[in-house]
C-alpha cells in the first residue's frame, strides 16, 4: 500500500524470510563461526539457542549454505514427535523406505544406521536439523543421542545441529540428558542485535526495496531499538506498521511519535478513539483491517519487555524507598542479566555460563567502568549505612542512569560516587572456550577470531592464523594503548571487554545517549 508513496520495488520489512534481504550482524557472524567450528570438530552435536525472532534460523541457513556438497541434510520443523515418529521423520527426509505401521523403534533405528553407514563409504556427511528443538521430549534426545553413537574410528556418522529458544538450555540441565550435554561440541546463545546494527539492518532492508532517501529519522532508530529490544522480527513489524501510519498521514518520513503510535496500534493498545485527529482515521479504507491483520500475526510472538518507568530528578526521599527494595544482591544480578536477554528466575554467573556469557568482578572506580562501556551491577550505600544493589545503564558528562527495583531512575555523578562503595560485577561474552588470556597457548579459532575482531578495528583484511604470531600480539598492543591498557600483548578479560565494546558487542553500552 505505501510502497509507491515511499518509492520502494516492494515491501522491505516482510517477516516472511527471504534471502535477498539477508543481514548478518557481527553477532550472526559470531554465532555462525562457532557452529562451523563446531559443525568440523569429530563430536555430535552442535547448540544454537536465542529468544524469538533473533534470527536462529537465519544463522542456520547461512550454515548450510556453507556445507561441503557431499553433505546430505535431514530438516525436521515439527519436533513435537515421539521417539518412533522422529525417526520416521529423519527416515522421510532423507528418503528411506518403511512400514510406517510395522516397523518397531529398531527396525527404523536399524535402517538409519545401514543408511548412514553406505553414506559414508561413499564419502557423504549427513547432518540432521532440529528446528524448535525446546519440545523434544527427553526420551527423544536420548534416542537421538543414540544415533549418534554410530562413529567410525574418526568421526560420528550423524551430526545433529539443535536451534531451539533458550528453556532448550534449561531442557538440557536435566540429570539423565547430561550424557548428551557433554557431546555438544559448540555452543551459541544468540542476542539481540545492538542499536547500531538495529540501524544498519533498517538501512540494509530500505535498501534492498530500492529506497533511495532516508525514511526513518534518527530519534525513530533510536527508540526502535528500545520498543523492539533489537529483536529482527518485532523490528519488521514495526517498521512496516509506522511505515504505513506514515503513509495514512502522508508524512514523508517516520519520527519517534509515529513510530511510538505505531508500536501502541500492533500491541493492541488502542488509543482514544474520540480523537479525531488521529492520523489512524485519516483518509484510508481498509487501514482497519491491517491493523487487525498486524495484531493477530504480533500475538503469535512474546512481547517485547516494557520499558521501565523513568523518574527524574527524584527526591532523596524517593531514593530511599527504591533503595529499600534493592537490598538483596541476586535481584540486583536478576536486572543486569536480563540486559542480556537472560529471564530466568535465579540468575548468578555460574548460570550465565550456560549462554555463553561470563562474570567480570572487580573493584574500579566508576569512571573506569565507563571505559568498559558495559552495564555493571555497582554494591551502593545509603544515609543510613545500609547497603543496596544497582545497575548502572547509562554515563555521559555528569549524567547518570541507574536500574533498580525495576526502575530507570536518572542522577548525578556527585550522588553515584558519594554512595558507591567500589564493589562492581559486568557481564560479558567472551570468544568460544575462552578460559582466560588469549596467547601463545590459546585455540587456533580463539586466535582466528581475535586476529578478525582487531582486522576490522584497523580497516585491514584479516590473515588467516593457526598460532600466535608478533603481527597480532603487535595489533593487541596497538588495540590496548588505545583504551589505555597495559600494552602486553596478551588479550585478557579487560582487552577483550573493551574490544566487544568497540565492536558493539554488548546489548546496552554506558555511552549510548540518554
Amino acid at each position: 500500500m505505501y510502497t509507491e508513496f515511499f518509492g520502494l520495488s516492494e515491501v522491505p520489512f516482510s517477516i516472511a524470510p527471504d534471502p535477498a534481504y539477508l543481514f548478518l550482524s557481527d553477532r550472526h557472524r559470531e554465532a555462525l563461526a562457532h557452529l562451523t567450528f563446531g559443525f568440523n570438530d569429530t563430536g555430535g552435536f552442535v547448540l544454537l539457542t536465542g529468544e524469538v525472532g533473533t534470527g536462529k534460523t537465519t544463522v542456520c541457513r547461512c550454515l548450510l549454505e556453507q556445507l561441503p556438497e557431499n553433505t546430505r541434510t535431514a530438516f525436521i520443523l515439527n519436533p513435537a514427535l515421539d521417539a518412533q515418529e522422529l525417526l520416521a521423520a529423519i527416515c522421510d527426509e532423507l528418503h528411506l523406505p518403511y512400514d510406517a505401521h510395522q516397523d518397531t523403534i529398531k527396525v527404523l533405528f536399524d535402517r538409519l544406521r545401514d543408511h548412514l553407514l553406505e553414506r559414508h563409504e561413499a564419502g557423504e556427511n549427513t547432518v540432521l536439523i532440529i528446528d524448535e528443538a525446546q519440545h523434544l521430549r527427553p526420551e527423544v534426545l536420548e534416542q537421538l543421542r543414540l544415533l549418534t553413537n554410530l562413529e567410525t574410528n574418526k568421526k560420528k556418522l550423524l551430526k545433529v545441529i539443535l536451534i531451539g529458544q533458550p528453556e532448550l538450555q534449561e531442557l538440557l540441565r536435566q540429570r539423565e540428558l547430561r550424557q548428551l550435554a557433554q557431546r555438544i561440541t559448540a555452543r551459541y546463545h544468540l542476542l539481540p542485535l545492538t542499536r547500531d546494527e538495529v540501524i544498519q539492518y533498517v538501512q540494509h532492508r530500505l535498501k534492498v526495496a530500492g529506497c533511495q532517501r532516508p525514511v526513518f529519522t534518527r530519534s525513530a532508530l533510536n527508540k526502535l531499538h528500545k520498543l523492539s529490544g533489537g529483536v529482527p522480527r518485532l523490528i519488521n513489524l514495526l517498521c512496516d506498521r509506522s511505515m504505513l501510519a506514515a503513509y495514512a498521514a502522508q508524512q514523508w518520513q517516520v519520527d519517534g511519535k509515529l513510530l511510538k503510535a505505531a508500536s501502541r496500534e500492533v500491541q493492541g493498545l488502542v488509543e482514544d478513539t474520540s480523537q479525531s485527529n488521529s492520523w489512524l482515521w485519516q483518509g484510508i479504507s481498509g487501514l482497519a483491517a491491517c491493523v487487525a491483520a498486524v495484531i493477530l500475526i504480533w500475538q503469535l510472538w512474546p512481547m517485547p519487555k516494557p520499558e521501565p518507568v523513568v523518574a527524574e530528578a527524584l527526591p532523596e526521599s524517593d531514593w530511599l524507598a527504591v533503595a529499600q527494595q534493592s537490598r538483596n544482591l541476586p535481584d540486583g544480578f536478576r536486572e543486569l542479566a536480563a540486559i542480556w536477554g537472560v529471564n530466568e528466575s535465579r540468575s548468578d554467573c555460574q548460570s550465565l555460563r550456560r549462554y555463553g556469557l561470563q562474570c567480570l568482578w572487580s573493584q574500579q572506580p566508576i569512571n573506569r567502568l565507563a571505559v568498559l562501556d558495559h552495564p555493571a551491577l555497582l554494591k551502593l550505600q545509603d544515609e543510613q549505612g545500609m547497603q543496596f544493589y544497582a545497575v548502572l545503564t547509562h554515563v555521559q558528562g555528569d549524567k547518570v542512569k541507574l536500574h533498580m527495583a525495576g526502575q530507570q531512575l536518572e542522577t548525578n555523578m556527585d550522588w553515584l560516587l558519594s554512595h558507591y562503595q567500589g564493589s562492581s560485577v559486568l557481564v560479558w561474552q567472551p570468544p568460544q572456550g575462552y578460559q582466560g588470556n588469549i596467547g601463545t597457548n590459546a585455540s587456533a579459532s580463539q586466535i582466528q577470531w581475535l586476529e578478525t575482531q582487531l582486522s576490522f578495528l584497523q580497516g585491514q583484511p584479516p590473515r588467516v592464523l593457526k598460532r600466535y604470531d608478533a603481527q597480532l600480539a603487535e595489533r593487541i598492543r596497538w588495540f590496548q594503548l588505545s583504551q589505555n591498557l597495559e600494552p602486553d600483548g596478551i588479550a585478557g578479560d579487560q582487552t577483550l571487554i573493551q574490544l566487544n565494546a568497540q565492536m558493539g558487542d554488548v546489548p546496552l553500552q554506558l555511552s549510548q545517549e540518554l
